[in-house]
């Protein structure tokens, strides 16, 4: 289960203080302080709001908050400080995706400690879990049985013009990587076999061979 706790929290602010000066008077002319707050179900006392009244204070986010919902605005999303505070444990890993020079991050996933299971995300665009297969269970081992090596996997390193042009490329194709891979070595197979069949055709003036 995905669940957002926070998004867009800087910019969902349109307010200025005046306009929350504004709604606090509004408010404020329709009885006592004690009925104001009442009013806001503030958690915070009628000294502080006095304060506030007297240009002693400024309003916190959570002030802010109950100035909104007491005349129906839409509650501004969490601060990321406060998401942070509540559910980051001071142990917890944390992994930087992309170059150093790639700027802020604007992303960000955090897993539960209670999830084990290997998990495949799928990030740009909307988030979601592609594969959530369950760990693989410890294999027994006699006398004439012996646990299986990883498949053997194999990286190349492209620059990121070439890199973008095969991602594109594959998209395009809507095939998965393997499949798309798999069709250009074939297609590369079948020139390597039939050097001449384009050649011929582009000399001719004619339609080059196609795969």
């Amino acid at each position: 289960m995905i669940t957002v706790l926070t998004s867009g929290a800087a910019s969902a602010e349109t307010l200025i203080d005046a306009d929350y000066r504004e709604i606090y008077d509004e408010l404020r002319a329709r009885g006592s302080l004690d009925a104001f707050v009442r009013t806001v179900h503030s958690q915070y006392s009628k000294a502080w709001w006095s304060k506030y009244e007297r240009g002693e204070l400024t309003l916190t986010y959570l002030a802010r908050q109950e100035l909104r919902r007491a005349v129906s605005l839409p509650a501004l999303p969490p601060l990321v400080a406060d998401v942070m505070a509540e559910h980051l444990s001071p142990d917890v890993t944390i992994y930087l995706i992309g170059e150093d020079t790639a700027g802020v991050v604007d992303r960000s996933i955090w897993v539960r400690e209670g999830v084990t299971e290997p998990l495949i995300f799928q990030l740009n665009g909307n988030l979601q879990i592609v594969s959530a297969d369950p760990a693989p269970k410890a294999l027994l081992v006699t006398g004439v049985t012996r646990p299986r090596k990883p498949a053997s996997r194999r990286a190349i390193h492209l620059d990121r013009a070439t890199w973008e042009r095969l991602a594109a490329a594959r998209r395009d194709s809507g095939a998965t990587w393997a499949a798309f891979l798999t069709q250009l070595l074939e297609q590369n197979s079948h020139r390597m076999k039939n050097p001449t069949a384009d050649t011929v055709g582009a000399v001719a003036g004619g339609p080059t061979t196609a795969d």
